[in-house]
Protein backbone atom coordinates (compact mmCIF):
# COMPACT_ATOMS: atom_id res chain seq x y z
CA UNK A 1 0.00 0.00 0.00
CA UNK A 2 2.91 2.38 0.35
CA UNK A 3 3.82 2.68 -3.36
CA UNK A 4 0.46 3.17 -4.10
CA UNK A 5 -0.07 6.09 -1.86
CA UNK A 6 3.37 7.46 -3.45
CA UNK A 7 1.97 7.17 -6.69
CA UNK A 8 -1.00 9.01 -5.28
CA UNK A 9 1.09 11.55 -3.80
CA UNK A 10 2.90 12.24 -6.53
CA UNK A 11 0.14 12.50 -9.08
CA UNK A 12 -1.36 15.11 -6.74
CA UNK A 13 1.90 16.98 -6.39
CA UNK A 14 1.74 17.20 -10.41
CA UNK A 15 -1.82 18.47 -10.61
CA UNK A 16 -0.84 21.62 -7.99
CA UNK A 17 2.41 21.86 -9.59
CA UNK A 18 0.82 22.43 -12.81
CA UNK A 19 -1.09 25.08 -11.63
CA UNK A 20 0.13 28.74 -11.89
CA UNK A 21 -2.35 30.14 -9.88
CA UNK A 22 -3.42 28.77 -5.98
CA UNK A 23 -5.38 25.42 -6.22
CA UNK A 24 -8.22 24.94 -3.09
CA UNK A 25 -9.34 21.15 -2.32
CA UNK A 26 -12.56 21.19 -4.25
CA UNK A 27 -10.44 22.45 -7.33
CA UNK A 28 -7.17 19.60 -6.91
CA UNK A 29 -10.63 17.30 -6.27
CA UNK A 30 -12.25 18.09 -9.75
CA UNK A 31 -8.53 17.93 -11.58
CA UNK A 32 -8.29 14.55 -10.38
CA UNK A 33 -11.52 13.41 -11.63
CA UNK A 34 -10.63 15.08 -15.14
CA UNK A 35 -7.19 13.33 -15.75
CA UNK A 36 -7.70 10.42 -13.81
CA UNK A 37 -11.71 9.46 -14.73
CA UNK A 38 -12.20 8.42 -10.98
CA UNK A 39 -12.87 10.06 -7.29
CA UNK A 40 -9.41 10.50 -4.93
CA UNK A 41 -9.38 7.23 -3.64
CA UNK A 42 -9.37 8.06 -0.07
CA UNK A 43 -11.56 5.78 1.23
CA UNK A 44 -8.79 2.83 0.49
CA UNK A 45 -6.70 4.30 3.35
CA UNK A 46 -9.82 4.57 5.58
CA UNK A 47 -10.63 8.78 5.05
CA UNK A 48 -13.95 10.00 4.00
CA UNK A 49 -12.46 14.12 4.20
CA UNK A 50 -10.19 14.95 1.90
CA UNK A 51 -9.00 17.79 3.80
CA UNK A 52 -8.11 14.95 6.87
CA UNK A 53 -6.36 12.63 4.61
CA UNK A 54 -3.94 15.41 3.01
CA UNK A 55 -3.44 17.07 6.43
CA UNK A 56 -2.60 13.99 8.17
CA UNK A 57 -1.16 11.47 4.82
CA UNK A 58 0.46 14.19 2.69
CA UNK A 59 1.66 16.18 5.62
CA UNK A 60 5.46 15.82 3.98
CA UNK A 61 3.64 17.17 0.34
CA UNK A 62 1.54 20.14 1.35
CA UNK A 63 0.79 22.86 3.09
CA UNK A 64 -3.00 23.62 3.98
CA UNK A 65 -3.91 27.19 4.39
CA UNK A 66 -7.29 29.49 4.72
CA UNK A 67 -10.66 27.92 5.58
CA UNK A 68 -11.30 24.98 7.08
CA UNK A 69 -13.60 23.70 4.46
CA UNK A 70 -11.93 24.32 1.13
CA UNK A 71 -8.16 25.40 2.37
CA UNK A 72 -5.76 26.43 -0.15
CA UNK A 73 -3.29 23.65 -1.28
CA UNK A 74 0.19 24.82 -1.65
CA UNK A 75 3.24 22.64 -2.67
CA UNK A 76 5.93 21.79 -0.49
CA UNK A 77 8.74 21.87 -3.69
CA UNK A 78 11.55 19.66 -2.95
CA UNK A 79 14.90 20.72 -4.66
CA UNK A 80 14.36 18.36 -7.20
CA UNK A 81 11.08 20.08 -8.23
CA UNK A 82 12.25 23.16 -7.76
CA UNK A 83 13.05 24.30 -11.40
CA UNK A 84 9.58 22.98 -12.65
CA UNK A 85 8.23 25.31 -10.30
CA UNK A 86 10.11 27.98 -10.98
CA UNK A 87 8.86 27.48 -14.85
CA UNK A 88 5.43 27.09 -13.39
CA UNK A 89 5.38 30.42 -12.00
CA UNK A 90 6.37 32.03 -14.56
CA UNK A 91 3.78 30.40 -16.98
CA UNK A 92 1.25 33.30 -18.15
CA UNK A 93 -2.37 32.94 -17.09
CA UNK A 94 -4.86 32.16 -19.76
CA UNK A 95 -7.64 34.54 -19.97
CA UNK A 96 -10.87 33.49 -19.54
CA UNK A 97 -12.97 36.67 -20.86
CA UNK A 98 -14.03 36.19 -24.36
CA UNK A 99 -14.74 38.92 -26.48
Amino acid sequence: MGSELDSLKATLRSLVVSCPTSVDVQALRRDYRNMMGEHIPIAKYGYRDLVTFLKERCSDSFLLQGSPANPTVTLIVPDTLKHIDKFVRKQKIPSTAKL
